[in-house]
């Protein structure tokens, strides 16, 4: 997994940290779940988009990833980046 984070970081400029979590029942990918408001499109919707970030998509194509799952908000722009304003991380 080093391996990966390295070249994440080289390809990026960004330092990664990866966790590989196994999913309950099997070893398949997870049924989409609908959100607290029921609504299975809108998380349809956003695997898909999910998906089609260069990074995710370049995963499933040359490793054979699979996506299980994504924190809310995975993709989104962040609020500082929209607003202009300098924006900070800590790894």
């Amino acid at each position: 997994m080093t391996k990966v984070e390295e070249i994440l970081q080289k390809t990026t400029g960004r330092a990664w940290n990866l966790r590989i979590e196994t999913a309950p029942g099997g070893n398949g990918p997870a049924a989409p779940e609908a959100g607290p408001d029921g609504n299975l499109a809108r998380t349809r919707r956003q695997r898909q988009e999910a998906l089609e970030k260069p990074l995710v998509k370049k995963a499933v194509e040359v490793l054979g990833a699979q996506l299980l799952d994504m924190d809310e908000g995975f993709g989104a722009e962040p609020a500082a980046e929209r607003s202009g304003t300098e924006r900070t991380e800590e790894f």
